[in-house]
């Protein structure tokens, strides 16, 4: 009350400071009917207000004071009487307030969920405070109202569905697609009984607009058939055409096939599947070849990987990197790796140095050696080949004095260390080592040569005869 006093007494005051040009009847007259307008306009400043009088009235204002007075003294009791109902409203939605809503339909929200089925007995008093706290007419009101209902069924039919797929949820996936790969590994070939149900749960849980449904559908599409018979179809067209898998003459005699056999698959989801087994195929040979140097530390792991792709190990990171996670490892950040390859590169100048004396002349060497130094040369040198050694006693080797491990192959290594000719007795040991060690391959070694009916005795039962030129080689290339 006190600041609308003021404005008369500032606008009394300045009044004959004012010029301004006189209106015509026509527009004081339509001024006139739009004092309510000014009013409400110009009720935050109470010098704007002024200003605005004067500019519309000039010199005629005295003549609309009083009625201006009358006006003024009527929206301050309204407005009074609106504060008092808004506080009493307030408190009477207390329980609601205290859950700090911020827009109407947050307080719609609130009161339908504290007040449920008995919401319509408060529903004209609520409707009251949320037109006078945010100045809302009745329709928009109930505009809010339709679109909190709305969101709450939906909030229930969500807390429902959780339930119903709670197994899935105990996963914890945390995108999309991890609740649908999750929801296939659960379900898998009963998929389709609860299917609708958790297409309404992903899109009431996302959020999802149209196009995103659609997107979703699409995935579902895919990882249907990827659950399918028919799955083997691009299991194998992965395998036949490799990285030419997504070529368009290719993929379009795919996609014609799968029409044939009744799938329902766009060509992008099907591309997508594509692209995706063939990074599995591709992934899954990459693991194959480095573990089955059968390494067992971090350390080894990467120095495998590195020697394996000396020069297009990025390309291949990402792989090494799951598969690091995948064993409990950490991933091999890209700014270490000159690290290793200057560890690898002092370890390889070491052990050059190390078996220099053996590389020169060494087969001559050879000749001087105990069995048991023997024995111990074989295995360095078939360390340095790739494979891992495990020795076997030195009495009561039923023939074997090494088994190796290369690949996933296991051999049985017999060596002689022989001045003369190795006769069959050496073919016929190994030959007994391997079925007593279950091995898949069999081999004698000798500093010397075999005799003829060794070589005919080991060729029938495919033994491997590594005499004395070809350990040369082997030496020389390895050593």
């Amino acid at each position: 009350m006190i600041e609308w006093l003021l404005v008369f007494a500032f606008i009394m005051g300045i009044t004959y400071k004012v010029n301004v040009k006189k209106r015509n009847a026509k527009k004081l007259e339509f001024l006139r009917n739009d004092l309510n307008y000014i009013i409400n306009k110009s009720s935050k400043k109470a010098v704007f207000f002024a200003c605005e009088l004067l500019k519309i009235y000039g010199e005629k204002l005295n003549k609309h004071l009083n009625k201006l007075k009358r006006l003024v003294q009527s929206k301050i009791k309204v407005k009074t009487r609106n504060t008092e109902e808004l506080e009493s409203l307030r408190n009477d939605f207390r329980n609601i307030l205290d859950k700090n809503p911020e827009k109407a339909i947050d307080y719609a929200c609130e009161f339908l969920r504290i007040y449920g089925e008995e919401s319509n007995k408060h529903l004209d008093k609520f409707k009251r405070l949320v037109q006078l706290q945010f100045n809302k007419n009745e329709n928009e009101v109930n505009i809010e109202l339709r679109n909190a209902h709305r969101r709450v069924n939906e909030e229930k039919e969500l807390l429902s569905l959780s339930y119903e797929f709670k197994a899935v949820l105990d996963k914890n996936p945390k995108e999309i697609n991890d609740y649908i790969n999750v929801y296939f590994e659960i379900y898998g070939s009963d998929y389709t009984h609860s299917i609708d149900k958790f297409r309404k749960l992903m899109w009431l849980k996302f959020n999802l607009d149209n196009l995103e449904k659609e997107e979703i559908e699409s995935k579902i599409k895919e990882e249907a058939l990827r659950n399918s018979n028919e799955y083997e179809l691009i299991y194998s067209f992965v395998q036949k055409y490799g990285s030419d898998c997504t070529k368009y003459d290719y993929l379009e005699n795919l996609y014609l096939l799968l029409s044939q056999k009744g799938v329902s698959l766009e060509k992008s989801s099907l591309k997508r599947l594509v692209k995706s087994e063939f990074s599995k195929q591709d992934y899954d040979r990459f693991k194959e070849r480095i573990i089955r140097t059968e390494p067992s530390t971090r350390d080894e792991f990467i120095k495998v990987f590195l020697e394996l792709y000396p020069d297009n190990y990025l390309k291949y990171l990402d792989y090494f990197n799951e598969l690091m996670l995948r064993l409990g490892f950490e991933k091999l950040s890209p700014s270490n790796i000159p690290h290793y390859q200057k560890e690898m590169e002092i370890e390889r100048f070491e052990k050059q140095l190390k078996n220099d004396y053996m590389r020169k002349n060494s087969i001559w060497q050879i000749d001087t050696m105990s069995g048991f130094e023997f024995e111990d040369f074989l295995a360095e040198l078939y360390l340095s080949m790739g494979y891992s050694i495990e020795r076997t006693p030195y009495t009561g080797d039923q023939g074997a004095d090494l088994v190796v491990f290369r690949y996933g192959e296991k051999s049985v290594i017999q060596a002689k260390n022989y001045s003369d000719k190795v006769s069959n007795k050496a073919v016929q040991e190994v030959v007994a080592a391997k079925g007593f060690y279950k091995c898949e391959r069999a081999i004698v070694v000798t500093n010397n040569y075999f005799t003829n009916s060794a070589i005919d005795l080991a060729q029938a039962n495919d033994v491997e005869l590594v005499d004395r030129n070809k350990l040369e080689q082997l030496i020389n290339k390895y050593l």
